[in-house]
């Protein structure tokens, strides 16, 4: 259900939808476009969640790719300027059949830096996560059914990808297993399965800067929290925020969506000052955040 599936829930008494109006519809136009104001972006996340009943929340299938859409590579490859479906941010708009002027080729490095973004924030928002096959090993395509191509593994050899859906002429790529994009999603994922506060921990948006394209929010459990916070400029940003609890005798940086050294935190007593490089996002959490794996108590 590509709208708000709220209701269709609710009725129908399911327990979840694959979530692409508050989850994926967001994250296109703030992560993928840079098209959303950040603070706007986690305004959605919390306010669309907030329609769905209180459990059906924590079971949202948070996709952004799908076997209905272009890969996540595509969107970044191909993102938007200027909208023509503002209220759905283009999503699954481009990459049709027949849309003639979609690239179809490898994403850059920095392409790559804002697909880690993505993944970093389906590992801590609230719901659960949704990888489509292939995405963690760094496939790209157009939509469907170019999306479906056989997935890349890690022990084969691959002939060079030089033909377009479409019929156009586009650069030949080299196509190979990301080792270190798949190193990445599974060092997400590790974070979430170790952390109760990002699987159980409610979810509160946070103002973070005046800067357009940095946003933060923070996860809490009881007396637990983790903060995330992004920066989808292409300039470093500084951000202050007020400690969430007072847990948080210290923090650290728990993972960075990019290389190390590019999130730096300086402690201000009740403050934390967080300078993140271009087309970064980390995960902050306290020094006294327990790790607590799924099923250790669930």
């Amino acid at each position: 259900i590509w709208h708000d599936a709220a209701d269709d829930v609710r009725r129908g008494g399911f327990s979840s939808t694959m979530n692409y109006h508050a989850f994926a519809m967001p994250v296109k136009g703030f992560l993928v476009d840079g098209k959303v104001a950040g603070s706007k972006f986690v305004e959605m996340l919390n306010d669309r969640a907030e329609s769905y009943p209180a459990a059906s929340r924590f079971a949202l299938l948070n996709l952004v790719d799908s076997h209905d859409t272009p890969r996540i590579a595509s969107m970044i490859v191909n993102r938007e300027s200027r909208y023509t479906e503002p209220d759905v941010f283009d999503y699954d708009r481009d990459g049709r059949g027949g849309d003639r002027n979609y690239k179809i080729r490898k994403p850059s490095e920095m392409e790559r830096r804002i697909q880690r973004m993505i993944a970093l924030v389906q590992a801590t928002h609230v719901g659960a996560p949704m990888i489509y096959y292939g995405t963690e090993a760094g496939m790209w395509g157009a939509d469907d059914p170019d999306d479906r191509m056989p997935t890349t593994w890690d022990d084969m050899q691959f002939d060079v990808q030089a033909s377009h859906p479409y019929g156009r002429s586009r650069p030949a790529d080299t196509v190979a297993f990301d080792r270190d994009l798949f190193t990445f999603y599974q060092r997400a994922f590790d974070e979430r399965h170790k952390r109760k506060v990002l699987r159980r921990g409610e979810f509160d948006p946070i103002g973070a800067s005046d800067a357009e394209g940095v946003a933060a929010f923070v996860r809490r459990l009881d007396s637990e929290a983790a903060v995330v916070v992004m920066n989808r400029e292409e300039t470093a940003q500084t951000i202050t925020l007020v400690k969430p609890t007072t847990g948080w005798s210290s923090a650290s940086v728990a993972l960075s969506s990019s290389a190390d050294g590019d999130v730096r935190l300086s402690d201000g007593g009740e403050t934390l000052t967080i300078e993140l490089e271009p087309l970064t996002a980390a995960l902050l959490v306290g020094a006294d955040t327990p790790l607590v794996p799924t099923g250790a108590d669930e």
